[in-house]
């Protein structure tokens, strides 16, 4: 009897997943051992643990010392002071976000509105009938701006598109840290990274930010890079890629790729509207 009561709350459970209105993740298959989404190989596992004390980059010749590559260029944290848009009544708009690929233009999908990786962030999908629908606000006649993302049809505990802090994000001394492109809740524009409710739950609490998105408008076109604020209040432009449809930023992604050595793509977003 008892066995059957447990069997029929099972049953109950996986009908309330399969449900239209509740379906609003997909655990990625695990296609590529190597990927991220994978956990990496297995064979670097110590490598990505997080560090006891903060870590220190290695200079150029301790990396040679020990047989490594030489540090890639970084984009370097600066305090800026943005511009604010010409005075107009705020505008909203509502569309999709397409993602192209950065070298060569090409569309490969768009941010779908299931999230992926066992929930904890967003991916592509080539098909526009599964695209996440967004919405934002710029003032009327503005050529750019931060905005705050909401994601109109996806999970509404976390109503917004925005970074959360991934699950190995601090344990590489080569700006190797990452973020998703996930589900948040709201964080105050220009406030560091906050510890609150976001679509990550397959680990530890990871801290988020909502005011991430930099709008660019040129001839009529909105398209979108990232920003994330450090805990010095330093703005960080972030390098965008995919790996596995899972949507990606982060320092330096050829660390990334290092780490987690499934292939890569850089992409940018260009918003469509609807």
């Amino acid at each position: 009897m008892l066995l059957k009561g447990i069997f029929s709350l099972l049953i109950a459970a996986s009908s309330i997943v399969a449900s239209p209105s509740n379906a609003v993740f997909q655990r990625a298959e695990c296609t590529d051992p190597d990927s991220e989404m994978c956990g990496g190989n297995p064979l670097a596992v110590a490598s990505r643990e997080l560090p006891h004390e903060p870590a220190r980059r290695m200079t150029n010749a301790e990396r040679l010392a020990r047989g490594l590559p030489l540090k890639s260029p970084q984009m370097r944290a600066t305090r800026t002071t943005r511009s604010v848009p010409s005075a107009g009544a705020p505008v909203t708009h509502t569309g999709v976000l397409k993602v192209k690929n950065a070298d060569n233009g090409n569309e490969i999908g768009f941010v779908a509105k299931n999230l992926v990786n066992g929930g904890a962030q967003f991916g592509y999908d080539p098909s526009l009938a599964n695209a996440l629908v967004v919405s934002f606000k710029l003032p009327a006649g503005a050529a750019s701006g931060r905005v705050e993302m909401t994601a109109v049809n996806s999970d509404p505990s976390w109503p917004l598109l925005g970074l959360v802090q991934g699950r190995d994000d601090g344990s590489n001394d080569d700006g190797g840290w990452y973020l998703y492109t996930a589900g948040t809740k709201s964080t105050p524009a220009g406030s560091p990274p906050l510890l609150n409710s976001n679509s990550y739950f397959i680990g530890p609490q990871r801290k988020a930010e909502s005011v991430v998105w930099n709008a660019a408008v040129n001839a009529g076109v909105i398209t979108f890079t990232q920003t994330w604020i450090q805990l010095d209040h330093t703005e960080f432009p972030l390098q965008l890629w995919t790996q596995s449809t899972g949507l990606y930023a982060g320092g330096n992604m050829d660390a990334f790729h290092t780490r987690f050595p499934a292939p890569v793509t850089a992409i940018t977003y260009q918003f469509v509207p609807t």
